[in-house]
């Protein structure tokens, strides 16, 4: 089942999954979660052609079923639903609505799809939008070749969708795999179109919490659940007829209750020894008041789910051999040959209730069966399934010490698992990195991290979101380089697996405060002169023409996509803004003199708070009597403070001369819209002998313009102006790279 890890599979649908109040909404529900606990991932559409869905969307079944799946998106209905057909027979896309095909293609366009499940033959068009390389699964709930001259046998009107044999095998040819919900059905699909069919039954869990608890004393509570429909009206109306004569003649000592939507098609003065519950809230709620649950369908097409449920929830059933078709008989009561068999089983159970512990034990052994065959069927479907590509984003354990190393992964992983739920492969000691930065990155990528020395550390507390393989067994799983903040060693061992590499070399802070060896990522990449690489995300000119002999091409991606996921961001809007933060450039003169100046100590002295820099200078300066009553921190660890005190800096002055020095500050303060100051751009301009002369007068006056003597009734607008980001030439160049990448086709 471990071929569903990482998976991301569409499933289109015109039954919801809440509430599961419906055997086939069950059916749906219970099959994608066996999907989601082996690790796929589930984009859910849904075409309401339900009942309660045509005049109004109810809201509260719309928002569980965006909780249910990783995404979710609702088609609208453009035409009539569950119209009559044309001729005697429905055509096989009479019911298709080009509105869904339209949500299709793009989903198609714009998210990376490996598996595409559709429910229903009659929405069978859908598999042939699947683009190249998308595996086409169609789940057929039932057959429509035969329906309607079924039900012309048994004297009811066609109702619902029925097609000719050649139309139902035109659908199944658009499928590579059909899933039927019984072996019969199967049988006949493999004979009409040829394509490979599997039986994925209804199962349910076993759930011991619903066997029964009524005193012996009590009469036993005979249960029936149905949902309002021609078909079970009919068989329901002949079995309460023969039962009534039972009711009648024996005077039988037991209660007789009738659940669901089928009681709105009964007379009301038919059958009065029914108790009728009409519809409830939760199957769950019928199944806690019933001891034994009676089936009585003697034709019918599909599985009866009705009877999935009851087995799963370990309930004694007396069951229709036709209704339990497609599950296994554990009991002389599961698959009886009548109705009047039917009934002796109720007299039996009457006299005997002692029965029922042996009949609870073998519902249980028949849902744990249905559930073996669905796991297989889940995993013979995958098995030869081709893997697909993967992006995955490498990073080193010791940078997620960094918060806007993390904000940086959790935004690149969001922002590309629309195309594709990214792997995040980990290198180095994992045991380091806190529980709530791995919590954070399992929200939007799939975490594996190269095995550790102890592997009983594995289990450490805090890891338990990580899959521990190594870099052999990691490749395995069809992954492509696309991503990696830094070249380790680790990293460089398994590269030579790698099909394409894209790295991102960004200088996340000034050296030594991450020490950043250009002379071994340069040699490592020497070795791929041939394969595709690209540097991203660094201005630092050094890095280009050190790395221009292997075709390294820069390209700016920056920091944060929109900030949407930034916790340093986040925490950096909520709180009030005071003080001026001054950052250290390569040359501490500039920022002495700054402080020293007569102007500087005159107006803003008393608002300066902080001093960002190397640790080496920091040192300096709180001996230096001239930087009495600041605050220091390194910059390596400014992003990690920043928010966690009881304000923020109310202005930045930048005093590095080099623009990619402090470029990921920039770039929160520019999406927080915090006033940021720097000798690098054109607010202050840099001049020849800057350092040596002091920082003159463009400095001052800059300062002096953005605070008066009247600290807040300044005008600082300025400099708060969000400033435009050229976010196309980088973030919709790595979308469109790793789009080409993982998805050649």
């Amino acid at each position: 089942m471990s071929g569903w890890r990482g998976r991301t599979v569409l499933v289109v649908s015109p039954t919801p999954t809440e509430p599961a109040d419906f055997g086939n909404r069950r059916y749906i529900l219970n099959s994608l979660r066996l999907l989601q606990a082996q690790g796929a991932r589930i984009v859910f559409v849904y075409y309401p052609a339900e009942h309660d869905w045509r005049t109004a969307v109810p809201l509260d079944q719309l928002h569980a079923m965006q909780a249910q799946w990783e995404a979710f998106y609702l088609a609208p209905v453009t035409r009539r639903l569950h119209a009559e057909p044309a001729g005697s027979h429905h055509q096989l896309d009479e019911w298709w609505d080009e509105s869904l095909g339209g949500l299709l293609r793009w989903i198609f366009s714009t998210h990376r799809i490996d598996v595409c499940i559709v429910n229903y033959t009659w929405l069978s068009h859908a598999l042939e939008l699947c683009p190249p390389g998308v595996l086409r699964v169609l789940v057929t709930h039932d057959r429509f070749t035969g329906r309607k001259e079924m039900l012309l046998e048994h004297g009811i009107a066609p109702e619902f969708f029925y097609l000719t044999e050649e139309r139902e095998r035109l659908g199944l040819l658009r499928a590579d795999i059909v899933w039927a919900i019984k072996e019969d059905e199967a049988q006949a699909f493999r004979a009409l179109s040829g394509r490979p069919t599997l039986v994925f039954p209804h199962f349910e869990a076993p759930d011991l919490a619903y066997r029964c608890r009524v005193p012996r004393a009590e009469p036993l509570r005979f249960g029936f659940l149905a949902a309002r429909n021609n078909v079970n009206a009919v068989n329901y109306r002949r079995f309460f007829a023969m039962l009534g004569r039972m009711v009648q003649h024996w005077l039988l000592p037991a209660r007789f209750i009738l659940a669901g939507s089928l009681c709105d098609l009964l007379d009301e003065d038919a059958f009065p020894f029914l108790e009728r519950l009409g519809r409830v809230e939760s199957v769950e709620s019928f199944y806690r008041a019933v001891d034994v649950v009676v089936v009585p369908m003697a034709f019918s097409t599909g599985l009866k789910i009705k009877v999935g449920e009851a087995l799963g929830y370990g309930k004694a059933l007396i069951a229709h051999a036709h209704a339990m078709d497609g599950y296994l008989p554990c009991h002389r009561f599961h698959a009886l040959d009548s109705f009047e068999a039917m009934g002796a089983a109720i007299l039996a159970l009457i006299d005997a209730p002692a029965l029922i512990d042996e009949m609870e034990p073998a519902a249980i052994r028949s849902a744990r069966d249905a559930g073996r065959r669905a796991a297989d069927c889940a995993r013979t479907t995958i098995a030869g399934a081709e893997r697909p590509r993967r992006c995955v984003v490498q990073v080193p354990a010791d940078l997620l010490a960094l918060p806007q190393v993390v904000d940086h992964l959790c935004e690149t992983c969001h922002y590309l698992s629309h195309i594709d739920r990214p792997d995040l492969y980990v290198t180095g000691d994992a045991t380091t990195v806190a529980g709530a930065v791995w919590r954070r990155l399992a929200r939007h990528a799939q975490i594996t991290a190269a095995p550790l020395a102890d592997m009983a550390a594995q289990d450490a507390p805090g890891l338990d979101e990580i899959s521990f393989l190594d870099a052999a067994a990691f490749r395995r799983r069809g992954c492509v380089v696309l991503y990696s903040l830094r070249c380790d060693e680790a990293f460089r061992a398994w590269h030579g697996h790698a099909e394409d590499l894209l790295l991102r070399l960004e200088r996340w802070g000034t050296p030594p405060d991450l020490a950043h060896d250009f002379d071994s990522d340069c040699a490592a990449l020497s070795d791929w002169t041939e394969r595709s690489v690209t540097l991203i995300g660094t201005e630092a000119a050094e890095a280009g023409v050190r790395l221009a002999g292997v075709g390294a091409r820069l390209v700016r991606v920056p920091l944060l996509v929109s900030g949407s996921v930034s916790d340093v961001l986040r925490r950096v809007r909520v709180l009030p803004r005071d003080g001026i933060c001054l950052l250290a450039g390569g040359d501490d003169r500039v920022l002495r003199r700054l402080v020293a100046s007569a102007g500087f100590r005159a107006r803003w002295g008393r608002l300066a708070r902080l001093v960002a820099g190397p640790p080496g200078l920091l040192d300096a300066l709180r001996d230096d009597p001239g930087f009495a009553g600041f605050g220091f921190v390194a910059i390596a660890d400014l992003p990690a403070s920043l928010g966690l005190g009881r304000s923020v800096p109310d202005l930045f002055v930048d005093l590095a001369t080099d623009p990619a020095a402090h470029a990921w500050l920039r770039e929160i303060c520019a999406l927080a819209e915090l006033p940021y100051l720097s000798l690098a751009d054109g607010v202050a301009p840099r001049q020849a002998g800057l350092a040596n002369e002091g920082p003159g007068p463009h400095v001052l006056s800059v300062l002096g313009h953005v605070f008066s003597h009247d600290h807040v009734a300044v005008e600082r607008e300025g400099l708060r102006r969000r400033p435009q980001r050229d976010l196309d030439s980088g973030w919709a160049w790595l979308w469109r790279l790793v789009k080409e990448q993982i998805d050649p086709g």
